[in-house]
């Protein structure tokens, strides 16, 4: 089983810190990076996307390219505008993702920090256990700059860092369940490079996190990075009556 990094750059290519820390990614870690925009380059095998559709479709294209290759690849998948430095904390909770990708291969891991004054926070994830599972579901998820980091804390809450570990077929199935359409399409471009113009411009936007993460909850585990050796504290939460989802003044959570 490979183990490929996916970045998933922007129309001016992908960050330092995300370049670097995908090139440190152990295991002998091979990168694909999405370039986006029509005159993006392909040096260093990097994969062009010719028109922002969202980070799903963008995602959905590497991962084929990875499972042509290795059709058991375990996938990472990094934001090209990443701010966080290539740390061993940070690497460790990468590789400790990887491999519980191997044995858990129906979940998405979501790293997330525990220390958010490193990162701009996006998104904030709460965790909670389940039936004893070391790896704690996500149980409620809120957006950056619309709640307090002091109740933020309280919960045990992590900042979402945007990175993600799980077997590329995980995340691939997860994308067809809802747009099964173009999930054929861009299988088929991988094979024939010059179908992706066509597939990209008949697609509606989708992002990841959103669109395809968000309503499969059930499906995704936290792994904490954290800057020391300390037990992660989390708060044990009960039980969702359904999936936290986005309000129109706010995230509503169950």
């Amino acid at each position: 089983m490979d183990t490929w990094v996916i970045v998933l750059g922007g129309p001016h290519g992908a960050n330092g810190q995300a370049l670097e820390l995908a090139g440190q990614v152990g295991g002998g870690a091979r990168t694909l990076t999405m370039g986006l925009g029509p005159h993006a380059s392909t040096r260093g095998g990097a994969v062009r996307v010719p028109v922002d559709r969202g980070t799903a479709p963008t995602l959905l294209l590497g991962i084929f390219h990875a499972l042509a290759r290795d059709p058991d690849a375990t996938v990472v998948v990094v934001p090209g505008n990443l701010e966080l430095e290539a740390s061993d904390w940070l690497l460790e909770a990468i590789d400790a993702a990887v491999g519980s990708a191997e044995d858990a291969v129906s979940t998405v891991r979501l790293v997330a920090a525990e220390s958010p004054s490193c990162l701009t926070t996006r998104r904030w994830l709460v965790p909670m256990y389940w039936g004893g599972e070391p790896w704690p579901l996500v149980h409620s998820v809120f957006r950056g700059g619309e709640v307090e980091v002091d109740q933020m804390t309280r919960l045990g809450a992590l900042a979402d860092t945007g990175i993600l570990v799980a077997h590329g077929w995980t995340l691939a199935t997860l994308i067809r369940e809802r747009r099964y359409a173009w999930f054929q399409a861009l299988r088929r471009s991988v094979w024939e490079p010059d179908h992706v113009d066509a597939a990209f411009s008949a697609l509606e936007t989708v992002d990841l996190f959103t669109d395809v993460l968000l309503p499969s909850l059930d499906q995704l585990r936290l792994v904490a990075a954290r800057p020391h050796d300390d037990a992660p504290e989390f708060v044990v939460l009960p039980s969702r009556s359904r999936s936290p989802a986005w309000g129109e003044e706010g995230p509503a959570v169950a």
